[in-house]
């Protein structure tokens, strides 16, 4: 059975101003505690899966300036899969500057004008047993990949970001139709649906998606599947450093699970940890590895504790 996951998402460089003393106001100054500048964006999803030790490839679209070089720089130095890396010879800056205040953020960004990468096509290329996008592409685009990945077999799962497009909109209805997972946050799924509570949201977004899980910061997640809600708590007491990439561990740590064939409850487990845990570090640099994970839940990491651990786990990953 094909494992690979293939990851979709563009690749950033974050600027983090972490702990700002207040959100700021025209014409006045603030100052951070902190400030950190690393990967961000699909490249935090990539460096998640591959410290959980699974068959993920990013496809990241990096050009010839500093920030690409930059990007490539880290991809290599944490050994991420750069299988599936696509170079030019022009610009492909991506650039955000993130501002936390209290648990909140607020961004800034900036990217080139430039051509989205034909990814239906990378799809029937590697043939992947699931997809992964970090966005939603809006339009034929996605149509293209839902019916690249029909073809190949592989799963797809959605984290939408923000986006402007509500349940109401026949676009959007007929985007999720091709969409197995969505793994909003609880503001996204709340402002996709037009409820007003993370369980509603879910609900709504159950009416077209088979599996709706949605982030809900320190009460953990909500997953949704086959008409039924069910919380999954945070099991763990966290001290959060920076929140900046938290949702992109916690999708990571769902594939990754969802990948090696583990019990939707159990997905969303491993999901809600590598979130939480990611938060005690900066733009997502803390999340964690599956040797470590192996400690404390062995029986989410199957795969990482060789045969012997798997047949003691119960699983077949």
């Amino acid at each position: 059975m094909n494992r690979e996951i293939l990851v979709f998402g563009d690749p950033y460089m974050d600027h983090i101003f972490a702990d700002v003393e207040r959100w700021p106001v025209l014409g006045q100054e603030v100052f951070a505690s902190t400030l950190s500048s690393q990967p961000g964006g699909a490249f935090i999803n990539s460096l998640a899966l591959h410290r959980l030790e699974v068959n993920a490839a990013w496809v990241a679209d990096l050009g010839n300036d500093d920030v690409s070089r930059a990007i490539r720089a880290a991809a290599d130095a944490e050994g991420v899969n750069t299988a599936a890396f696509l170079e030019y010879d022009h610009s492909r800056r991506r650039i955000t500057v993130a501002v936390t205040h209290e648990g909140n953020r607020g961004f800034i960004s900036f990217k080139d004008p430039i051509e989205p990468p034909d990814l239906a096509e990378i799809i029937r290329q590697r043939r992947p047993g699931y997809v992964h996008s970090s966005g939603l592409i809006v339009g034929r685009p996605w149509c293209e990949i839902a019916h690249a990945c029909a073809e190949v077999g592989a799963r797809l799962l959605l984290d939408p970001q923000h986006n402007e497009l509500r349940i109401d909109d026949p676009d959007l209805v007929h985007l999720l139709g091709h969409v197995e997972v969505i793994l909003p946050n609880v503001e996204e799924a709340m402002a996709m649906t037009g409820q007003r509570d993370a369980g509603s949201a879910a609900e709504a977004l159950g009416r077209f998606v088979p599996i709706v899980v949605v982030k809900d910061g320190c009460r953990g997640a909500l997953l949704h599947h086959n008409g039924k809600t069910e919380r999954i708590p945070v099991p763990i007491a966290t001290t959060v450093v920076d929140t900046v990439g938290a949702g992109d561990c916690f999708d990571s740590g769902f594939v990754a699970a969802f990948a090696h064939d583990l019990p939707l409850r159990a997905c969303t487990e491993l999901a809600v940890i590598c979130g939480s845990i990611s938060v005690g570090g900066s733009g997502g640099s803390a999340s964690p590895r599956a040797s470590e994970l192996a400690v404390d839940y062995p029986h989410l990491v199957p795969w990482a504790l060789g045969k012997e651990g798997s047949m003691l786990s119960g699983s077949d990953g």
